[in-house]
């Protein structure tokens, strides 16, 4: 088995970005959401309550993070700006972050039409993995440094549809070929590369993946469809958690290994 796509989502809820290779740090990849977006109380948005975020794109231009919109407009975002200390949370998760400026804030609250804070988690702001975990850290990300789904559990979805969906629906970091549909599930440790990963828990599914990260139309599927033969205890499931093992690079087209 070998790595087919490695992207980042730098922004919780914006589009990804695909990467040759990524360094690979304790909350995962190093710039995978890194930023959010929190209401007035601090409380994390994505495409749960905005799905137009999936139009939202952002790149890097050497220390600017810039987000462009479907309009045309752009804002460059400096994470030095990002001074003011912030208490947010992540799915129950309380701990301390960085707000930015007015200016950005307003930018993206007028967009979105609602009051709106981008926040940065600097690298001296820690969030654990709940449960704790071997004093695992992670980024903004829902609950793991890392997501990882197979295309072969993808073919085996599409071919349960009428139209088939692309792999972006999931919104994972490392996708792989993999040898047979959901044998992920089963795995303990695999190493990628050189780069040791743990399986924490397979991935449950929420309505998002129900978002066309191209349009930002909403529809039923996958998770109609998903739902009929990947739910247990009322979850439904595609994809692994990760939690890495070692810190280094990986590469599109490295080789995957399970060890355990």
């Amino acid at each position: 088995m070998k790595v087919t796509g490695l992207y980042e989502y730098p922004v919780k809820g914006l589009r990804g970005k695909e990467l040759c290779c990524a360094t690979v740090g304790r909350r995962g990849l190093s710039m995978d959401r890194r930023w959010m977006l929190a209401d007035a109380d601090g409380n994390f948005l994505s495409q749960r309550q905005l799905s137009v975020l999936s139009q939202f794109q952002p790149e890097f231009h050497d220390d600017l993070l810039i987000t462009h919109i479907p309009s045309g407009e752009e804002m460059r975002i400096d994470p030095e700006k990002f001074q003011y200390p912030a208490k947010v949370q992540v799915w129950g998760s309380y701990f301390k972050a960085h707000a930015t400026d007015d200016k950005i804030n307003q930018w993206f609250s007028d967009i979105l039409e609602e009051k709106v804070t981008l926040i940065y988690m600097a690298d001296d702001d820690i969030r654990n993995i709940k449960p704790p975990d071997d004093n695992g850290i992670v980024s903004f990300a829902d609950g793991y440094p890392a997501l990882l789904t197979t295309e072969a559990s993808l073919q085996d979805l599409n071919n349960r549809m009428t139209q088939p969906v692309a792999m972006d629906r999931f919104r994972a970091n490392i996708v792989i070929d993999g040898d047979n549909p959901f044998e992920e599930d089963d795995w303990k440790e695999i190493k990628i590369g050189a780069i040791g990963f743990r399986n924490a828990k397979r991935s449950a599914r929420c309505k998002v993946i129900n978002i066309d990260q191209q349009s930002g139309i909403s529809s039923s599927e996958p998770l109609k469809t998903l739902s009929t033969f990947r739910r247990q205890e009322n979850k439904v499931y595609f994809g692994i958690n990760l939690i890495p093992l070692d810190t280094g690079i990986i590469h599109e087209g490295d080789e995957v290994v399970i060890t355990v």
